[in-house]
Parts: C-alpha cells; structure tokens; sequence
C-alpha cells in the first residue's frame, strides 16, 4: 500500500507534474485485499486539510 501511494501519487507527480491516479476508483474492484484505495485517499486529503 505505501509503494502504490508514494508511486501514483508523490513520486510521478513529483517528476511529472501531475497525480497518475485520476481517483476514479477502478482498482477497488480488482484488489485481492478488498482496500478501497480511492476511500484511503479521501481519508488522508481530510485529515490533511483538518490540520
């Protein structure tokens, strides 16, 4: 889970410029975990902009 967060929302925005993941939410369907990648997002942006 950190990888595919630091990866598709740091590290790529870092060098490219912009988030690889667009928040669409697709990967929740396919994950073997059932962890709703796009929910965790949501979470941290938030918690983030409570503090």
């Amino acid at each position: 889970m950190r990888f595919k967060v630091m990866h598709k929302i740091y590290h790529y925005e870092k060098r490219f410029g912009y988030p690889m993941c667009v928040g669409c939410g697709r990967c929740d369907a396919v994950c073997p975990e059932y962890i709703s990648y796009s929910n965790c997002i949501n979470r941290l942006a938030k918690e983030e902009s409570e503090t």
